[in-house]
């Protein structure tokens, strides 16, 4: 890929830590704070697709901050570049890993609009999003397929390893 369609630029980079144990129904819980995470809402492909989901022995890793610097798609289509193969195998994280970094821009006060590639409770690889709501004061979070989506915002930054 040439310089000129490159799609991400690189912003920053945060740690995340183990963990033993992430059981998604008792961290997203709408109308609540956890672990200084508010959620203001879930949405409905979220609340069906991740609530049942645990993840256990989740390793400590780099997560890799990355600006959209113009609209694109998940996947390439046609003559138009993809965010996942920009990404270069280092799309997917962990929703345990997710909600720390929820956790972060939170506390920095940092409510820019994030988009995560991760695995559902079934194991196929979802866009998840968070946008911050100041009416509801909180995040709210949905998840996408990754097929069918229009183009991304350059608004939003995505996650990676």
């Amino acid at each position: 890929m040439s310089e000129q369609q490159k799609l991400l630029r690189f912003l920053s980079s945060f740690t995340v830590v183990a963990v033993k144990k992430f059981v998604a129904k008792n961290e997203f819980r709408e109308g609540n704070t956890t672990d200084g995470v508010s959620i203001a809402w879930l949405g409905g492909n979220f609340k069906n697709n991740f609530l049942g989901k645990t993840e256990e022995d989740v390793e400590a890793t780099e997560l890799k901050i990355h600006k959209l610097i113009m609209e694109a798609r998940d996947l390439p289509k046609d003559d138009e570049p993809g965010i996942i193969p920009e990404l270069a195998g280092k799309h997917e994280i962990k929703l345990a890993h997710f909600f720390q970094l929820l956790t972060h821009k939170q506390k920095t006060e940092d409510f820019a609009g994030i988009v995560a590639y991760i695995c559902d409770e079934n194991g196929t690889l979802v866009a998840v999003g968070a946008r911050w709501s100041s009416g509801r004061v909180g995040w709210g979070v949905s998840a996408d397929p990754i097929v069918d989506l229009d183009k991304w915002p350059s608004t939003l930054v995505f996650v990676s390893r």
